[in-house]
């Protein structure tokens, strides 16, 4: 009697130390062509952000390829602060904004410009993206 309570209290423990350890280990779904990126450390919001904008890039008529170098991905900032997020769907609610510096190339002139891509998350989701041309200093590369 005293074998059967001391195995099923150690198997109370196991499931106990278990159920706490998953649960302490936040579970993202990364997409697996961007799992390199998760060796790099770069946020999974960042990530998610990434891959919508590479599907989306696709489907537009103006832009064909997306490129956002490690550097800039590394740098990208998170606005935590939760508000209104006016992207492709339309003006939406989201909990944060992940806002970075990329490069995009026109369908037609074969020119990459640069570009300022912003994603609106919402419970750990992306639910719009914007690309928008940067005014700044950066020329435009042929």
């Amino acid at each position: 009697m005293k074998s059967i309570i001391s195995v099923s209290g150690i198997v109370c423990a196991i499931w106990f130390c278990s159920t706490a350890f998953s649960q302490s280990q936040p579970q993202t779904d990364v997409p697996d062509d961007y799992a390199y990126l998760t060796r790099l450390h770069v946020r999974p919001a960042v990530i998610n952000c990434i891959a919508e904008l590479d599907r989306r890039i696709r489907t537009t008529s103006r832009y064909d390829m997306f490129l956002a170098p490690d550097r800039r991905v590394l740098k990208a900032g998170i606005d935590g602060g939760s508000g209104i997020f006016s992207g492709n769907n339309g003006a939406q609610s989201v909990e944060s904004t992940v806002t970075m510096r990329a490069f995009a190339r026109v369908r037609s002139k074969q020119s990459w410009i640069p570009v300022v891509a912003k994603c609106g998350i919402w419970r750990e989701h992306v639910v719009g993206v914007s690309l928008q041309k940067y005014e700044g200093r950066t020329s435009i590369v042929h």
